[in-house]
């Protein structure tokens, strides 16, 4: 499962829709294409703005995360807790913590999105 969160949203207008498209498209790749780091793991999407007077794109930039990978070291950690702090070994994953796991997720995000504007320039 992947979980993913918004980065930006900027707009871009031009007297004409190919301009206004081809900025928003250089723009993309001048801060994420071309930083190989930055592409990985974030994705963007252009989209046409409806019902204004410029034509005008709106991009969108993404940064995700794969939760499958996360949530199984939650699960070992939680197992080796178990069987430090219990006599019986059996852990109980009907009564999971995954509110916890999720808050770590989020936590995660927060870090990876600051991250990501430090590596792509975003943060000014």
């Amino acid at each position: 499962m992947k979980i993913s969160m918004p980065l930006l949203t900027k707009e871009f207008s031009d007297a004409n829709s190919k301009e206004a498209y081809l900025k928003a498209c250089k723009w993309a790749a001048k801060h994420i294409v071309s930083k190989v780091e930055a592409g990985q793991d974030t994705f963007w999407n252009i989209t046409k703005k409806p019902d204004t007077s410029l034509p005008t794109f709106v991009l969108e930039v993404h940064t995700m995360i794969d939760a499958s990978e996360h949530q199984q070291s939650f699960c070992n950690a939680c197992r080796e807790f178990h069987k430090s702090f219990f006599v019986n070994e059996e852990t109980n994953c009907n009564s999971c913590r995954y509110l916890a796991f999720t808050k770590q997720i989020g936590q995660r995000l927060e870090i990876k999105k600051a991250y990501r504007k430090e590596k792509m320039g975003l943060d000014g």
